[in-house]
This record gives structure tokens, sequence and C-alpha cells, in this order.
């Protein structure tokens, strides 16, 4: 069980560690106030509205906004990750090292139970001495 637990959780750092580091980009083309498409790592594809022309082009001086959109979401990631343990006192490093070792073996049992006395044979008794000196077990 506790190995199990170790797996996921470094399994789980990894994974944390891999995702802060790297950088990656989704891109989204809204036309009006509905998604079309969404990409990652590459543009999104355009609807198509964008490159229409309008059909009444009688007056110039109108200009009709476009509804397409495209929207950029950027995460940059960390060029290196920081090293703390270097920064704390040499206190602060053996309180964390003996921390982690005793907590470590804290949970280490026997593999068998191993009972030392297991062979051995009680002495005989030859008088029942705390009959004798009348001290009973209360």
């Amino acid at each position: 069980m506790k190995s199990v637990i170790h797996k996921i959780l470094s399994i789980t750092m990894a994974v944390l560690v891999f995702l802060t580091t790297t950088s990656f980009m989704m891109d989204a083309h809204f036309c009006g106030q509905s998604l079309v498409d969404l990409a990652l790592f590459q543009h999104a594809e355009s609807c198509g509205m964008d490159h229409e022309k309008p059909a009444n082009t009688c007056d110039e001086n109108i200009t009709k906004s476009d509804c397409c959109s495209d929207v950029q979401f950027m995460n940059e990631g960390q060029d290196e990750a920081p090293a703390a343990y270097a920064s704390l006192s040499l206190d602060q490093q053996l309180f964390i090292i003996s921390f982690v070792y005793t907590y470590h073996h804290l949970f280490e049992g026997l593999e068998r139970n191993f009972i030392p006395f297991k062979d051995y044979t009680p002495p005989f008794l030859i008088r029942d001495f705390q009959k004798i000196q009348e001290t009973y077990i209360i």
C-alpha cells in the first residue's frame, strides 16, 4: 500500500513539474458569441465569414464591423525550477533530512511475527512461592 501511494505521488509531482515548465498556446476562433474552433499548439481555423464581402456596396462610407474574432491564450512556462534546498541553513537542512529519514522508517514493520522465547520451556516449579509468602496479584 505504501509503495502504491509513493508511486502515485511521484507521478503526480512529475506531471506537475512538466506542466509548470512547459509553454503552450491555445487559439480560439469566435463567430459572434459562439465558439467555432479551438486549437492547441496551432492557429484555429476560420469560419470563412471574415472573407465574405457585404452584398450591398452602394454606400462605401458605411463600414460593417466584422463579427469574427480570434483569441489567443498563452502560457509561458518557467525556464528552470528553483532550487529552494540550497537557500536553507545547515540546521534547517539537518532537520529536514532527519525528519524524512525517521518518517520513512516509522512505518517499517517486522517481516514476520518474531517471538524470541518460543523454543524455551518454562522452569519447573518445586514450590509455589507466592502461596508460601502470602503474596497475591490483585
